[in-house]
């Protein structure tokens, strides 16, 4: 009866006419039920898509504010995917998380590491590394994160 619940309206009044049987109801509810998750799985990978294509926009936006587009914007987002590879294979990632409503912007800001007044810091690592965190908090879902990188870094190719 739980999966007849699911049939169409218009199914479930023709039943309770006695029209159609309580097992073509239930089948008629089971397909129902496939039809609305896969439209459901449909839209949650829509929505991951249009979220990977705004954190690419993002991090290129970032990218280009620092002046480190092109080669350099390449090198920085090669390094900070490695870099949340490698955490990912050792579970290194930070257990916290930035609260929900905390913008992008905001946590970017967050992230920045210190400067450093030595020589012997490596610009491209620090970026990568500040990518690579602003990344890992800016966009909880995993796929999101690395598919807007791929994006990014397909961008900075172009450029």
């Amino acid at each position: 009866m739980l999966i007849a619940i699911q049939a169409p309206v218009e199914d479930r009044f023709l039943a309770s006419q006695g029209k159609v049987t309580t097992n073509e109801l239930a089948r008629r509810g089971r397909a129902a039920g496939i039809r609305r998750s896969e439209k459901q799985h449909e839209a949650r990978e829509f929505e991951r898509t249009q979220a990977s294509l705004r954190g690419s926009r993002t991090i290129c936006d970032w990218l280009v504010q620092g002046k480190w587009s092109g080669g350099f914007g390449e090198q920085i987002v090669c390094e900070a995917q490695r870099e949340l590879a490698l955490a990912e294979r050792t579970n290194q990632f930070p257990k916290n998380a930035a609260p929900a409503d905390m913008s992008v912007s905001q946590i970017i800001r967050r992230c920045r590491p210190p400067v450093l007044t030595t020589d012997a810091t490596n610009p491209l690592a620090r970026h990568a590394h500040w990518l690579a965190r602003w990344v890992y908090y800016a966009f909880t879902d995993a796929g999101v994160r690395y598919q807007a990188l791929e994006l990014a870094l397909e961008v900075q190719f172009k450029r």
